[in-house]
């Protein structure tokens, strides 16, 4: 029987994306000054071009759209380093709604702290003009990989806890080819809300190798004008704040999920599991 293994050795992520929503577009000299401003703190990604709106929209860049229904279709522009093989290492893509961030070079959260910190922030801050009641969405998406080692067919259950409610019982035998996905609102206010969104992925990377991919979508969503992000801390101090809420979410939603001996195997211990409301 085989076993499943974190893809990354000591953790599981693959890759980690933090992204900012705004209300409305911001005006051509605010979008300017953010570019500008990325160009300034981005020297180490040295790709630069400009991305189609329908890419933006549907793309991997798309940060959800939260209380904001209408469709923001404007161009957006992009920085980033690639590998020789041409698979993304950073990727920085500024909207005149929008600002994303997307690393596949997770080591540990302190890392994506340095990117919110010396790269996210200041750029949101010019886009924003330090304004956090124009902020509508903050959102972290992780990208957690486990691969199947060892001889013969690994069953779902290797991985995913007896007990989780976000996996229906009847997958838990399978060895490949499943996908699962929930979503829900969690703790909905007058002034906004959070949404948390899971998928899970059983399948064939390669000839004979298999591997259970898990997306997490855990986003902060801001009612217009109630102030569900208002903080007496400075910008960008207020923003590092809510991404440090969402990773904690985060890794209870995976503890929810994957058996207690993957979670040691990852450091994920002494962590509750969110459950569905």
């Amino acid at each position: 029987m085989g076993h499943y293994s974190p893809a990354a050795g000591a953790h599981a992520v693959e890759q980690a994306v933090v992204g900012i929503r705004l209300f409305q577009l911001a005006d051509q000299q605010a979008y300017q000054s953010a570019i500008d401003a990325a160009a300034a703190l981005s020297d180490e990604l040295p790709g630069k071009m400009q991305i189609d709106p329908m890419a933006l929209a549907f793309g991997r860049q798309a940060i959800t759209h939260g209380y904001v229904t209408q469709a923001q279709m404007e161009p957006g522009f992009l920085f980033q380093r690639v590998r020789p093989d041409g698979s993304t290492e950073h990727e920085l893509t500024i909207e005149r709604g929008a600002i994303t961030y997307r690393t596949h070079e997770y080591q540990r959260w302190s890392d994506v702290v340095r990117i919110l910190q010396e790269v996210l922030c200041p750029v949101a801050a010019v886009l924003s003009g330090e304004d956090l009641s124009v902020v509508s969405v903050i959102e972290l998406r992780c990208i957690d990989r486990f691969n199947q080692e060892g001889d013969g067919p690994t069953p779902l259950r290797a991985l995913v806890r007896d007990d989780s409610k976000l996996i229906p019982a009847r997958l838990l035998d399978l060895t490949e080819l499943a996908h699962c996905h929930c979503g829900w609102f969690h703790n909905q206010t007058d002034e906004g809300r959070y949404l948390l969104n899971f998928n899970l992925d059983l399948g064939e990377i390669a000839a004979g190798q298999r591997s259970a991919t898990l997306l997490q979508v855990i986003s902060k969503q801001a009612v217009p004008d109630k102030g569900f992000f208002s903080s007496s801390r400075p910008f960008n101090d207020a923003i590092v704040d809510v991404f440090s809420e969402l990773h904690s979410l985060d890794k209870s939603l995976l503890a929810g999920i994957i058996t207690e001996e993957m979670q040691d195997r990852i450091g994920l211990t002494g962590i509750s599991g969110i459950q569905p409301l």
